[in-house]
């Protein structure tokens, strides 16, 4: 089985009101700069508002790795990788994500940085009150992505662990990532699989045996000892 994992994309529609969200959502967020400090300038600065987003693209795995964040963006100019390992994570999670091009020129003028190429909204009862509108915008505009060996595994494969001899064994799902060649070597694998604890097997669902290698440590002679 082979897996093609695409990018979602965000049609030009969703792109402009998803700006216009942010610019509307992000207006006080900015605190004030020196200058304006020197100058006495009145600035209308939010800093519990400002507490409630997640910035920068490590902070925003960080979050995503541990389900505090409850939506999040990511700047099409990050690093490719990062960017799938983001939407991997928030396919694992279940967290509305996407990637949306120029949102680090939005995004600085609005907070005040010189580069965000990934911003988030912390999963709190706070940051429902300060954004609930730019929630409700990003829910409907974005989705949960779907990345297929975690929707297949997520969809098909068993919690419990199955008993076979003196081997604990996981049921893997064939619609998992099962590689086979055909249908006798599919076959083949299934019958050579006994189950001796008697349990019944599941539909559509293969045993593979875990098997440890242990490791043999060899002492070395030529190593001095501490004094």
């Amino acid at each position: 089985m082979i897996y093609v994992c695409s990018r979602p994309e965000i049609s030009t529609h969703n792109c402009t009101d998803i700006k216009a969200a942010l610019r509307s959502a992000l207006v006080d967020v900015r605190p004030p700069s020196r200058r304006e400090i020197k100058e006495e300038k009145d600035v209308c600065y939010n800093k519990e508002k400002r507490s409630q987003l997640v910035l920068g693209l490590n902070t925003v795995v960080r979050y995503l790795e541990r389900s505090r964040a409850k939506i999040g963006l990511v700047c099409n100019s990050a690093p490719p990788s990062m960017q799938q390992h983001c939407l991997s994570l928030a396919a694992s999670k279940g967290i509305p994500f996407g990637i949306l091009p120029e949102l680090n020129s939005v995004l600085c003028p609005l907070l005040g940085m010189k580069s965000v190429l990934a911003v988030g909204i912390k999963n709190s009862e706070m940051a429902d009150k300060h954004f609930a509108e730019l929630i409700s915008t990003l829910e409907n505009l974005l989705q949960v992505p779907k990345i297929p060996w975690i929707s297949d595994i997520k969809e098909d494969a068993t919690e419990t662990p199955v008993a076979t001899g003196t081997m604990m064994t996981t049921p893997i799902s064939k619609n998992a990532g099962v590689i086979v060649e055909d249908e006798a070597t599919l076959k083949s694998l299934n019958d050579s699989s006994s189950n001796d604890s008697g349990t019944k097997r599941p539909h559509n669902t293969d045993y593979y045996a875990l098997k440890v290698k242990r490791l043999k440590v060899v002492p070395n002679s030529k190593a001095k000892k501490k004094l």
